[in-house]
């Protein structure tokens, strides 16, 4: 009964056939600062504080910046 079958690993598809799939961005992106290495920070989750998630950026060296002072933001 199952003798007749086509085994699956010659049905798939090629993988070439699909465009890669990035996700859209809901953050401005920052631009390009030679001297600097800027990166987004969640402080809220789903509408909750998230405190640990910031003390462990700044553990591990990163240092808070305000999206108003930050010198390469781009707006949009």
């Amino acid at each position: 009964m199952a003798n007749n079958r086509i085994s699956r690993d010659l049905e798939s598809r090629a993988q070439t056939d699909r465009p890669a799939f990035v996700p859209p961005s809901a953050l401005p992106e920052p631009q390009e600062h030679p001297d600097y290495v800027f990166r987004w920070v969640a402080t809220h989750v789903v509408g909750a504080a998230d405190p640990s998630n910031v003390s462990k950026r700044i553990r591990e060296g990163w240092e808070p910046v305000k999206a108003e002072d930050h010198p390469c933001l781009v707006t949009v």
